[in-house]
């Protein structure tokens, strides 16, 4: 379904209905800028704001179209359906074609994570944490986001591990990055009739099965495992 030319008579609750069908209620909120009748009317939660003369900056649309919509503008942008507008420039330097159906919106960074298994993108939002990212990976990849290292290069090409309560628009502001997922390890340390088994750099993404599995392990024994500073104990049975 597509916006028709609106009319004089048309209600914006008329075109805010017709918004909602196609973009969905949170993008609407984020609020809409129509074209109609060669002056710009502002929507915002479905209600009037104001119209708008061509001599004002994007910028200021932007802010005004936050500010009644009860959104702090910081990071917000407008863009049309191809792209993002610039806020320097003034409402009469854009065509009318540039103009219909503005979004404003904060923007959205493509981010590929390179996992041991695929690859696979998330577009997420600039202000979002590490730990948050993490937790969307764990949707596709299963690993806990306390036991995923997630790994980057910065403009310099030096690789760095991303901090946790650290956003992402802290870290870079392209558009599009790559990230290498790597897992937590930890030294095992496996006591077996007196003797001691040192199993080092072992993935935290490692199943029991694939632990008792380990050919340093032998069955029927109780495994004493050290990790960070806990002592677990437990049998191992081969069936």
């Amino acid at each position: 379904m597509q916006i028709r030319e609106v009319g004089a008579l048309t209600t914006l609750q008329e075109v805010a209905r017709q918004i909602l069908s196609i973009i969905g209620m949170r993008m609407a909120k984020l609020s809409i800028i129509l074209k109609f009748n060669n002056a710009l009317q502002l929507t915002a939660n479905q209600e009037e704001v104001s119209g708008y003369n061509s001599e004002i900056y994007i910028e200021d649309i932007c802010k005004r179209a936050c500010l009644r919509a009860q959104i702090e503008s910081s990071g917000y942008s407008v863009r049309n359906n191809k792209d993002q507008l610039d806020t320097n420039k003034l409402l009469s330097e854009f065509n009318s074609n540039e103009l219909n159906n503005l979004i404003i919106e904060k923007p959205v960074i493509l981010i590929e994570i390179q996992t041991r298994q695929c690859k696979r993108k998330v577009g997420v939002n600039e202000d979002i944490t590490i730990i948050e990212l993490k937790k969307m990976v764990q949707q596709f990849d299963g690993a806990h986001p306390q036991r995923q290292i997630l790994k980057w290069k910065d403009y310099i090409g030096k690789e760095e591990v991303l901090q946790n309560n650290v956003t992402i628009a802290e870290y870079w502001t392209a558009n599009y990055e790559i990230l290498v997922l790597e897992y937590a390890s930890i030294d095992i340390s496996a006591n077996l009739k007196g003797k001691t088994y040192d199993v080092k750099n072992t993935n935290t993404n490692t199943t029991i099965k694939q632990l008792k599995d380990n050919p340093l392990l032998t069955t029927g024994n109780t495994l004493g495992i050290m990790k960070m500073n806990t002592f677990i104990s437990f049998k191992c049975r081969m069936g």
